[in-house]
């Protein structure tokens, strides 16, 4: 039975069958180069997943806790957006990066980046964005990599009842409030103005302390 090896470095692709190098034809680098993508993608996902498993067994995160922004998506969009544009290195992209918006991004941190192994801070945010879609803040790629909670805020909708739910109770543990002695929880309205915030933000849950 044939042994069948690869190696992704970047966007190059090296291959051996029984320990012999061969050659790739483009489409097949592109369909490698694509499903390794896809597997690092893959891998972030599942990491952050075992990371939110832990913290919750740990009681160190809350379950409404939400990733504000998906970059493994933008890491895939980033990507695509680069080859169509005809940048075929990572080398090529980081020098017209510089050129364009006088931010130095290295190939490694590029690549890094678009693996989904890397955030990018704010500057090289904005840099990728000038350089792939003109413009440093895209809404529609911003939009689509922002969680749908967000996504519903902007568009003017509320919070989830859930956060309602959980800024009440919080609220009221911090000042260290139970009921009111006749079995029933201070007001939503109570907790905003002693909190000094919107009323919108909190609901009684109704649950017993």
């Amino acid at each position: 039975m044939s042994e069948f090896m690869m190696s992704v470095k970047g966007d190059k692709v090296e291959a051996w069958k029984d320990g012999e190098p061969i050659e790739l034809s483009k489409s097949a680098m592109d369909g490698l180069l694509e499903l390794s993508a896809r597997q690092e993608a893959l891998s972030v996902e599942s990491e952050k997943i075992h990371r939110k498993q832990d913290s919750l067994l740990r009681g160190q995160a809350d379950e409404d806790d939400v990733e504000v922004f998906d970059w493994s998506l933008y890491s895939a969009l980033i990507r695509k957006a680069r080859k169509d544009m005809g940048f075929k290195t990572a080398e090529a992209f980081s020098a017209t990066i510089y050129r364009r918006t006088r931010v130095r991004i290295s190939r490694d941190s590029i690549y890094k980046i678009e693996q989904g192994k890397q955030t990018p801070d704010a500057m090289q945010f904005m840099a990728i964005n000038m350089v792939l879609y003109n413009e440093p803040f895209p809404g529609r790629i911003v939009t689509s990599c922002l969680c749908p909670e967000w996504v519903q805020i902007m568009n003017g909708g509320d919070i989830p009842l859930s956060w309602k739910h959980g800024n009440y109770r919080d609220a009221l543990e911090a000042m260290g409030h139970g009921d009111n002695g006749d079995g029933k929880h201070p007001s939503a309205s109570f907790v905003a103005m002693a909190t000094g915030d919107n009323q919108d933000l909190f609901e009684d849950d109704e649950i017993p302390f």
